[in-house]
């Protein structure tokens, strides 16, 4: 099941920037991937990472796993294989990003779901 938890979010940079995407819930499936897609960017972006991280209760976030999307290439679009997440009851998106300058960057992202055997 693919959820799209970011929607053109706007990211203002001064040096860094750090956002999260809206939490899903889990359900019953045993692992997940996602995507980012860096939709445009002014300035002089130095670098961005997308991680996805999990809680059992929506208050105590663990990094699971990571991607470093390239600054220079924009738009562009990264998918990170998929993870096995039992753990947990619910999956977010983490964004980080550097900047050099003040600069703007545009993104949309999703999470898929789905059973691993």
């Amino acid at each position: 099941m693919l959820h799209d938890v970011t929607r053109k979010l706007v990211m203002t940079i001064d040096t860094t920037a750090l956002e999260f995407s809206s939490a899903i819930p889990v359900g019953e499936h045993n692992a997940a991937s996602f995507q980012v897609q860096l939709i445009s960017a002014n300035g002089s972006l130095t670098t961005f990472q997308a991680g996805l991280q999990g809680s059992n209760d929506l208050c105590n976030w663990e990094d699971i796993s990571g991607a470093t999307l390239s600054p220079t290439t924009v738009p562009s679009l990264t998918m990170h294989s998929g993870t096995n997440v039992l753990p947990w009851g619910f999956l977010r998106l983490k964004y980080q990003a550097t900047a050099a300058s003040a600069t703007q960057l545009m993104l949309r992202a999703s999470i898929e779901l789905f059973n691993k055997s």
